[in-house]
């Protein structure tokens, strides 16, 4: 678990901003990382570093270019983000 943890960590920090990609799949993300963080929490592996790069995978996406349309259903997610496991993203 831990060394899946530090692969996600590795590749949310190296996905490109895609807006448009984020703001289809941003919940199927969050959701995935959510199911993995509750898992590897019980057992016994940290998931702060999964939740600090997911927090900057959203920062990053949200500061990059996109299209009108795609703002408020990004933005609303983002702004209650759904997931238990992975920390306080609001830092």
């Amino acid at each position: 678990m831990e060394i899946v943890a530090g692969a996600l960590e590795g590749r949310l920090d190296a996905l490109p901003v895609n807006y448009r990609s984020f703001a289809l799949k941003i919940e199927d993300l969050a959701d995935g990382l959510d199911f993995f963080a509750a898992r590897a929490k019980g057992e016994g592996v940290s998931t702060v570093g999964l939740g600090a790069s997911f927090r900057r995978f959203l920062v990053a996406q949200m500061r990059g270019p996109r299209c009108k349309e795609d703002l408020n259903q990004a933005a609303n997610f983002v702004t209650e983000i759904p997931v238990k496991y992975l920390g306080d993203l609001r830092r």
